[in-house]
């Protein structure tokens, strides 16, 4: 059985989501896109694409390409935000990991998801480092 929505069809344009949130964005240049509760800094949307475009000129720098597993280890951030956006305008697939887990549950979802990449807070380095063998 075939279920329909009440609702019009829309247009699912045929860009990657990356391309999508960029091209959403574009005129709101001085407007606060970010603004982090525990210090009150505000990102712009125009920093915002800085700084994504700045996280993908790196990983490419560094090697990384799209299909390339990206984790994510970190509290909800601006930060988080960058290298969310910048994996998936890359073209990478990321996991997430909750910024609870132990260094073994940690490990176990790297492993399992084949991550090549890390990106972390500061606050997580004591759990982060020993995996690393930093």
């Amino acid at each position: 059985m075939i279920f329909k929505s009440p609702s019009p069809a829309i247009n699912i344009p045929d860009i990657s989501w990356g391309e999508y949130f960029l091209k959403r964005i574009e005129s709101y240049h001085d407007a606060p896109a970010l603004i982090d509760g525990a210090s009150g800094q505000i990102t712009t949307f125009d920093q915002l694409k800085g700084e994504i475009h700045s996280v993908v000129r790196s990983l490419q720098g560094r090697g990384y390409k799209n299909v390339d597993v990206f984790a994510i280890y970190a509290p909800n951030s601006s930060e988080y935000v960058v290298a969310f956006q910048a994996i998936v305008l890359l073209g990478g697939v990321i996991t997430t990991a909750n910024p609870l887990y132990t260094s073994n549950e940690l490990v176990h979802q790297l492993n399992h998801s084949k991550a090549v990449c890390l990106f972390t807070a500061p606050e997580l380095l004591e759990k982060v480092n020993p995996i690393l063998g930093a």
